[in-house]
């Protein structure tokens, strides 16, 4: 099982994505701590600039 850090590391490195590129799409397990992580990860979204969708939003995005 993954760990909660390591969790929150994949998370970052989303959100980095995310900003660099305008959108990104992420998945992940439905183990309890995983879906524990995420939902307080995504408390935070809003002040920060970003917000969730569903993958069907970003379905023939391109980039620039």
């Amino acid at each position: 099982n993954p760990s909660r850090g390591q969790i929150l590391a994949q998370l970052q490195a989303l959100e980095d994505r995310a900003k660099k590129n305008g959108s990104a799409i992420g998945i992940i397990s439905a183990l309890p701590v995983s879906i524990e992580v995420v939902t307080e990860w995504a408390r935070g979204l809003e002040d920060k600039g970003i917000q969730t969708v569903p993958a069907s939003a970003l379905m023939g995005k391109t980039d620039g």
